[in-house]
């Protein structure tokens, strides 16, 4: 199951999607999947995209987003 993130290609806003093949994940993407997969966590908000347009929305959503985080 780890090879899935160990070969996967970055891509800026992806969420594991699969072409040709090929996973794609950005660093967000990469960490709740793997959470979710390799931990059996909760899956956390997607966030794609937020932080280029809103960087600050994005970090006070974040620090927000944290309590969520201690299970």
């Amino acid at each position: 199951m780890i090879e899935r993130y160990l070969t996967a290609v970055y891509k800026d806003g992806a969420r594991g999607e699969v072409v040709d093949g090929q996973v794609f994940y950005d660093c967000w993407g990469l960490a709740r999947a793997a959470r979710v997969e390799l931990y059996g966590r909760k899956l956390l908000a997607s966030r794609a995209g937020e932080y280029q347009h809103d960087p600050e929305g994005f970090t006070a959503r974040y620090r927000e987003q944290i309590a969520e985080m201690v299970e």
